[in-house]
């Protein structure tokens, strides 16, 4: 019965927290203690939200149009950083005084936000979207390689030892190294997702890229026009998108990969 009643609570509860927002939110647009012009009702949100499915959108101002773009960047960016990362984690680590030697640069880059390489990136990709994804491999790439480097420094040698003295095989130490890491891989994955997303948008509210699609392009334009169902549009569908895709990797990480 205990049990039962956890699972209900888990999934009950951040219904209640999300129903008493919206309603808060409700609350506050319809007796107007915070104008129209800074926060749209609800009801405008959803509204614009439903136009492009009633076929009064313009193409160029789908906010789902925008969404996908941005998500598409923050996934490759996101995807290049965790695999570059983690091959970095590996390879730095194999020699303990090497990443002692280069751990305080990790950390510096680490230190830097990601919007300040854009304009020099922006000049190398040629004003390109790559630049865009870039500037996101430059913000988890770091994270990545320290989340992991720190994963595997801190692993069982002795066991990895034991496997050696049995004159268990080369490949079969290598799959346990692996799974031994996986745990840091998924956190440091789980870390970087709402990042790549965050750096995605900002990139784009900076620099609008070229063609215009961009939820962070679409939200700029919205806020300078006073258009507030469109920009809080944009931000419920970035909320969604990151707490769908970090409840996903939570699940992940804790059914395949837990952390001891």
């Amino acid at each position: 019965m205990p049990r039962t009643r956890n699972q209900f609570s888990e999934a009950f509860l951040p219904l209640v927290g999300f129903s008493f927002a919206i309603s808060a939110w409700w609350l506050v647009a319809r007796f107007e203690l915070i104008g129209p012009t800074l926060l749209a009702p609800p009801s405008e949100v959803l509204v614009r939200l439903m136009l492009p499915f009633e076929g009064g959108s313009n193409p160029d101002d789908n906010v789902y149009t925008h969404a996908y773009v941005t998500l598409i960047r923050a996934a490759e960016g996101w995807t290049l950083g965790v695999l570059i990362g983690t091959i970095l984690a590996l390879l730095v680590t194999r020699i303990d005084v090497v990443y002692r030697t280069i751990e305080p640069i990790i950390e510096f880059i680490r230190a830097i936000p990601p919007i300040l390489a854009l304009p020099v990136l922006l000049v190398i990709f040629n004003y390109e979207s790559g630049a865009h994804v870039a500037t996101i491999v430059f913000g988890c790439t770091p994270i990545m390689l320290n989340s992991v480097a720190q994963g595997i420094i801190s692993l069982d040698e002795e066991r990895y030892e034991r496997f050696a003295l049995h004159q268990r095989s080369e490949k079969l130490r290598f799959f346990v190294r692996i799974m031994e890491v996986m745990p840091f891989v998924m956190y440091g994955a789980r870390v970087t997702f709402s990042f790549a997303i965050i750096i995605s948008v900002v990139t784009e509210m900076v620099f609008s890229p070229r063609g215009g699609f961009g939820i962070g392009a679409l939200a700029k334009e919205a806020q300078i026009a006073f258009d507030t169902p469109t920009f809080y549009a944009a931000v419920m569908l970035m909320g969604i998108a990151g707490y769908a895709g970090n409840s996903m990797l939570l699940l992940l990480q804790e059914r395949y990969f837990p952390q001891q």
